[in-house]
């Protein structure tokens, strides 16, 4: 049942009908809590304006596409610090540690947003160094 709720989740949003995706997507975390029916619903959320809904419902994300997401939704929301939090992993890291750097989700996306984020917040230096990573 899950599996079944979960594709046809994903079916919708790839048809663009997100208020039933939302929908679906609402009844799957009601069900099973996962990370991974969490990421559904966050998307579904993000896709339709919601950022701030979908953060919520992030909060506290640990696997990669999640906190990739919620860095989006936090720096579409102007919440800088929360978004560069949300990329490298935590309080304690820094955009200048190289093995942090090293495990930003979404590879080269999650590198372009950390970017943008540095960029936003005046630290020129730390954008181009996230703009010429390879």
């Amino acid at each position: 049942m899950e599996t079944e709720l979960a594709a046809q989740v994903q079916r919708y949003l790839d048809a663009y009908v997100y208020e039933n995706a939302r929908f679906l997507a609402e009844r799957l975390v009601a069900q099973r809590p996962s990370e991974e029916n969490v990421l559904l619903l966050a998307t579904c959320y993000y896709r339709n304006g919601q950022a701030a809904r979908a953060s919520a419902v992030l909060s506290g994300a640990t696997r990669p596409d999640n906190r990739y997401l919620l860095a989006c939704c936090c720096f579409q929301q102007g919440q800088l610090v929360e978004a560069e939090n949300a990329l490298l992993g935590g309080e304690n890291c820094h955009v200048d540690d190289a093995e942090t750097v090293e495990n930003i989700p979404a590879g080269a996306a999650g590198l372009f947003l950390l970017g943008k984020v540095c960029r936003r917040g005046n630290r020129r230096q730390q954008a181009v160094a996230c703009f010429v990573k390879r």
